[in-house]
């Protein structure tokens, strides 16, 4: 008895299933344009095309975040702030402290050879010059120590510009050196001049080899 009771309620309840079914299927068609079933195959198709254009769309949002966080990263290495995000807060960022280094780091065509890069102190006065190491020749002099048959460098002070020449000539070779290592550079220099010829002059064949790094008249 049992039995036959729960085969009829399995009947009864797929008797219901079934006309539930249809009444879905007469519905979609009653409401459907000139009592046609949609295609199903077009709408999964369009289906598909959309979830795949919401997947495009979200690897580019995605994307673009990473490139955001990249640029903001930048800023929080170099400044130690977010991105500004507008231009009173980018004046208050180059106001701090290490703007100024940073921005003219960033300025260079190439980096700096040492921490101290300094190569040469020059005083152009009158056409002649007269030019002093600065901390950076350490660097310089344990290279070409490591040379054989190489020029070395001339006691300071240099006081005229064939010796300078000629330490630009090592200088030029020091830096090929480090272009083949894969790491170029440029030495500094700072320089003091009397006339408005000895700025130029000076200006002109330092610049030749070197980065200006403090430019200065002499006094009175």
């Amino acid at each position: 008895m049992f039995e036959q009771r729960r085969e009829r309620r399995e009947l009864v309840v797929s008797v219901t299933l079934a006309e539930t079914f249809l009444l879905l299927v007469f519905l979609v068609w009653y409401v459907s344009p000139q009592g046609e079933l949609p295609d199903w195959k077009s709408v999964a198709a369009e289906k598909q095309k959309r979830v795949e254009e919401l997947e495009r769309e979200s690897k580019r949002l995605r994307e673009e975040i990473d490139r955001l966080q990249k640029i903001n990263q930048w800023w929080k290495d170099n400044f130690g702030v977010d991105c500004p995000a507008s231009y009173e807060e980018l004046v208050q960022v180059l106001r701090s402290p290490n703007a100024r280094s940073a921005v003219l780091e960033a300025g260079r065509g190439y980096a700096a050879c040492e921490a101290a890069n300094i190569l040469i102190e020059a005083e152009v006065r009158q056409g002649s010059v007269r030019i002093t190491y600065g901390p950076a020749m350490t660097g310089l002099q344990r290279w070409l120590a490591q040379r054989e048959g190489t020029f070395r460098l001339d006691e300071a002070p240099l006081e005229n510009w064939d010796q300078v020449k000629v330490l630009a000539s090592l200088v030029r070779q020091y830096y090929e050196w480090r272009a083949r290592g894969g790491s170029p550079c440029r030495f500094d220099y700072k320089l003091v001049y009397h006339t408005k010829e000895d700025y130029y002059d000076g200006r002109v064949i330092l610049e030749q080899d070197f980065y200006p790094a403090g430019i200065r008249r002499a006094l009175p």
